[in-house]
Parts: C-alpha cells; structure tokens; sequence
C-alpha cells in the first residue's frame, strides 16, 4: 500500500521528537514506525501507514462505502466546509478520514477501520460514521475480527446532530457484532477524545492502547476549566486508564500486530477430534492416596507451589491477559484473558497470590475484590460470545473484606457471577 504524506519533508534529514524535544534522525525514525530511539514517544501515523503496519502483505482491500450528504448543514465559519473537505483530501490522498479495508493478520481473515488525524482531527462525521459501519457489517455478513484504529478530536462540529448521531449509529453497529459472536478489538492511539471515545472506541470486547496514548470523552484543558482543580499526573494517558480498569494492555507499537495476531486466532478453532483420555481421570474418591488434613492445610499455604500464573505457563499456550472492570480498577488479585490449552482457545479465568511476601501482597492475598469480579465476568461474557470453554483456577482465601469492597458493592458483584455462569452457554471447568 501506497504511503501518503507521511508529514515530514523528503529532504528532511534531522528532525526534532515531539516527545523529548531531542534531535534525531528522520530515516530511523521512520524505520522504527515513528517510535522515537531516544524516548520511545509513539508518533502519529497515517491510515495507509497503520493498515500495512497490521496486515499482511498485499491483503489489504479497500471497502466500499455508501456516498453521504457531503455539507449536511451547509456550514460556513471562516470558510465553508466544503472548501475544507477538498482540501483534507488533497493534503492526505484520503476521501474521508478512516480508511477501511479487508485483509488478513497473521493469515486470519480481518476487517481493519484506520482513522487518521490528519484529516480534520480525525473527527467523526456521517462519511466516518457511515465507513466504520459498513465495516463492522462487513465483518458480521462474512464473520471476520474487526479492527478499529482511532485517532480522532471528537465528533465533526461542522455537522452539528448529524455528527453525534455517527456515536448511536456505529456503536448499534457494534452490538450486532457482539448478537453475531464476531470479536472487535479497538486499538487506541493518541489522541483519542469525544464521541469516537464514547462511542466504537471503547465498546469493543479489547480494547489495546499504545503507550501514552491519550483517551478520554472532555480534553483536560475543558476539565480544568470546568472544576478548577488540578488534574493527577499523567491524567487520561493509557498508563492511567490501565490503572483505573479502562483499557486491557497497553502494547509497544513494534509488538501490537504480534499482539493482534494472538487475539483474532483465539477466533480459529483446530480441525481435529477430541481425544478423551478417560484413563487419566480419577471418579472413585477410594482411588486417590491418602493425605492427612493438617499436611494439606499446610501445602495449601506453603509459598513454594504453583500458582495460577505457573499453571498458565505449564499448561496454556498463547496466554493474552485482559484487565480492568471498564468502570473503575483492575484487581491483581483476578487473572483473566484467552489461551489456548492443547491447541483450543479458551477463556482463563484464576486467583493469583504469589511466592514471596512481596508478590502476595501485590496481589491482595488472591482475595478478588469488586473490580476483580466484574473483569471476571467480562471475560466470561467474551467467553459466551466467541463460544470459547473457561478454564477457571482457584486458590483463594476468599473475597477481599474491606470497606471499599463494600462500598463497590461486593456482594452484588459475587451475585452477578453467579447468575451469568448459570446461564452461561459454553463449558465451564473448575480447577480448585
């Protein structure tokens, strides 16, 4: 695929990083997708530079998409908005600001929707709205993983209401995804604001931000202004947002289609019989060695046996672990995410503690608190959609006993657990 404006002069030889402010060298820093060597600030890219960072070579082909009102409005500021359209599209080789296109990732049949900031601020209008639509349908009529690059501003002001109702539009869109059982995955780049952000951005089963990518619905310097209060270091980042359970992972752009590859496989199921070792499955409790209670009691508290992360490493393969509730925090002590265990993806949902005293109270003892069992329970609804066995792994003292977890509602997040196994249309294997 053709690379359009890239944003630096052909007869650039050194430029300054908007990140460090330090000098360095354009060819390298192109070569290394715009991730500075100094700092290793994540530049901006274009839609034509993601869509061949992520797919395969020469698999991309370009979608369709129904033509639009071009000036719904008939807006004019200091110039009229047709005027600006033409000239977006003369300065980025883009018809609009997404770029959407078919393809494969590491040989799987995709749907990828790139935007790219450069046109408008990447904003949302009724063409944007109309292309990620048309992708996510495409993607349901032929069951493909669908792939949403954001880079946008915000909704397009030039088209009023029509611009929000892109927010309602796309993310109806994506619901029928989630009644069809197709996974959406939502990579976040910088910036990400407004109603792409309160809309496709954030609705998808994972959702993987670039480090320091910045997402969130008001800029900061709105929030400043509206409460005149000081905001906490590094406010609305991707590190943030991890830590307050909003995004899943954050992945280095030279991992993220390696990372993309391990997810949309989970998609893939081997075409092979199921062996049933029954002869490897004790049923008679006589059958099993004798034990005194007071030795077992002792080798459940003893910091030298495997935890749930040692079981992931010696019986899984492919481990991508997911976190946070999407409402407030990621419990440590809650291990979620997707595996493969002898070649079939599952869903793997364990309490963790640790081998060191240090380890066990990073992760709260393996006592799951509120946010722990909403991450669960996200995992498990991910689970039922892509129609994937969970495998859980428990080694618990039980739910975390403190004031916060009361104040997050405990009990009722227990409660909602419980009802959606009960219902839950995939197999569910309990490993104590």
């Amino acid at each position: 695929m053709t690379i359009l404006n890239t944003g630096t002069s052909a007869g650039t030889t050194w430029m300054v990083c908007p990140g460090c402010a330090a000098m360095i060298y354009v060819k390298r820093y192109e070569r290394g997708d715009r991730v500075c060597p100094e700092c290793d600030s994540h530049g901006m890219l274009t839609a034509p530079q993601r869509i061949e960072l992520l797919l395969d070579q020469d698999s991309a082909e370009p979608l369709a998409c129904a033509a639009t009102v071009p000036d719904p409005l008939v807006f004019t500021d200091s110039r009229p908005y047709p005027d600006r359209l033409a000239d977006a599209r003369r300065r980025t080789g883009l018809d609009e600001a997404v770029a959407c296109v078919r393809g494969t990732l590491g040989g799987v049949a995709v749907v990828v929707a790139a935007m790219d900031f450069r046109f408008l601020g990447g904003s949302l209008g009724s063409a944007v709205g109309e292309a990620v639509t048309t992708a996510a349908e495409v993607a349901r009529a032929e069951r493909r993983p669908l792939i949403l690059v954001t880079a946008s501003g915000g909704a397009r002001m030039q088209e009023g209401i029509v611009a929000l109702m892109q927010m309602a539009k796309t993310s109806d869109a994506l619901r029928r995804l989630d009644d069809a059982g197709v996974l959406t995955v939502s990579v976040i780049t910088d910036p990400t604001y407004g109603g792409v952000a309160a809309s496709y951005a954030t609705s998808t089963d994972v959702i993987i931000a670039e480090p320091g990518a910045r997402l969130g619905f008001a800029g900061p310097r709105i929030i400043r202004q509206t409460i005149g209060q000081t905001l906490p270091a590094g406010f609305q980042t991707a590190e943030f947002l991890l830590e307050h359970g909003v995004v899943d992972m954050i992945c280095h752009r030279s991992a993220l289609r390696d990372r993309l590859i391990l997810l949309v496989g989970m998609t893939v199921r081997p075409a092979r019989p199921y062996v049933n070792d029954a002869e490897a499955v004790f049923t008679d409790p006589a059958a099993l060695a004798p034990a005194d209670p007071w030795e077992r009691v002792r080798a459940a508290r003893r910091l030298g046996r495997p935890t749930t992360f040692d079981h992931i490493a010696g019986a899984f393969e492919e481990f991508v672990e997911l976190h946070g509730d999407r409402l407030a925090a990621d419990c440590p002590a809650m291990v979620a995410g997707l595996a493969r265990l002898d070649g079939v993806p599952v869903a793997v949902i364990g309490t963790q503690k640790g081998h060191t005293a240090a380890e066990l109270a990073a992760h709260n003892f393996g006592m799951p608190t509120p946010p722990g069992y909403r991450k669960a329970a996200r995992v498990l609804r991910l689970a039922a959609k892509l129609g994937l066995p969970v495998v859980t792994l428990i080694d618990t003292a039980g739910a975390y006993p403190g004031i916060t977890a009361e104040e997050q509602g405990q009990a009722v997040a227990i409660a909602e657990n419980l009802k959606l196994l009960a219902g839950l249309p995939v197999p569910v294997v309990a490993v104590i």
